[in-house]
């Protein structure tokens, strides 16, 4: 099965990263890679001017740690994320976050992501007793291999423990959808799935409190962000050493060669990835990142 591996905006506008700033992602072990889309570090040092920390949707739900504090219950879950969020960084800050995908989260840690939706929930009040500890090894390993060794021993426990019809159907919903990059019709993935319209978004909007309609237009945005990441690591090594040429096998996190042309005009991206016109995809640029791609290719 096909790995879906979203891209947040530090990874694909890496400008944005200095010495004073740093996120960084680090894959799961092979056994904990349907579950887990990465771990990630964000880190932000006193400097002469603030940080902007922009957040996009991805179709995953995070569970969050803050390296320095001092309370157990800082730990905490961000929601299904359904528009772009942008942060202004003032002060010290070190966060260590797990990025599962949501389609996981009810057989990882019994509830459903949709229940998170508009709250802010401690882990503490989510898995109650068992919170504790797990903070308290994440926050005090003294390295980050040694962090994500302890997380993993906790998740894989977690595993072993639940998994439930729900979660294997929606699994393969949402492994439909990754596969055609978010271009299926709700009348395609009932074709696909052998559901009826009605039992998609019952479904859907139990499991992840989205339509079938919005997950899919998030992931096929995500596409976009993935080909532009995945471009920009192609025309960076062309410059490098290459001979010129239109095209290149890229082997990308999924495992899977991927063809990769150097440049599309924001017309023929628009339609390569099933936008009515350049003007649709402007839109989804505005509803999920909070910036036009035109502008964002020029950062």
């Amino acid at each position: 099965m096909r790995r879906f591996q979203p891209v947040q905006p530090p990874m694909l506008e890496r400008g944005l990263l200095h010495e004073h700033y740093q996120y960084v992602e680090y894959a799961p072990a092979p056994r904990l890679k349907h579950i887990v889309c990465c771990y990630w570090s964000s880190v932000m040092k006193p400097g002469e001017k603030s940080q902007w920390h922009r957040i996009v949707p991805d179709g995953c739900i995070d569970i969050i740690f803050d390296l320095y504090a001092v309370d157990h219950r800082s730990a905490f879950l961000a929601s299904l994320m359904r528009s772009y969020e942008v942060m202004e960084l003032t002060e010290s800050m070190a966060f260590f976050g797990i990025r599962l995908y949501a389609s996981e989260v009810r057989g990882l840690l019994g509830y459903a992501g949709s229940s998170l939706a508009g709250t802010h929930v401690t882990l503490e009040q989510w898995l109650g007793a068992q919170a504790a500890p797990m903070t308290e090894d994440v926050v005090t390993a003294a390295h980050m291999q040694e962090r994500i060794e302890r997380t993993e021993r906790w998740l894989w426990m977690l595993v072993q423990e639940q998994e439930d019809n729900d979660t294997a159907r929606l699994r393969q919903l949402v492994h439909y959808i990754y596969t055609e990059q978010g271009r299926l019709t709700v009348r395609d993935l009932a074709q696909q799935s052998h559901y009826s319209d009605r039992t998609l978004r019952r479904l859907f909007q139990q499991e992840l409190g989205v339509s079938p309609k919005e997950w899919s237009d998030m992931m096929r945005f995500q596409a976009v962000l993935r080909h532009l990441q995945m471009n920009d690591a192609y025309s960076v090594a062309m410059d490098a050493s290459s001979p010129s040429g239109a095209f290149t096998s890229h082997s990308s996190s999924t495992g899977i060669a991927e063809v990769i042309p150097q440049s599309l005009t924001l017309s023929e991206l628009a339609v390569r990835f099933g936008y009515y016109d350049q003007s649709h995809l402007n839109l989804a640029f505005n509803r999920y990142y909070g910036l036009p791609p035109g502008q964002l290719l020029q950062r």
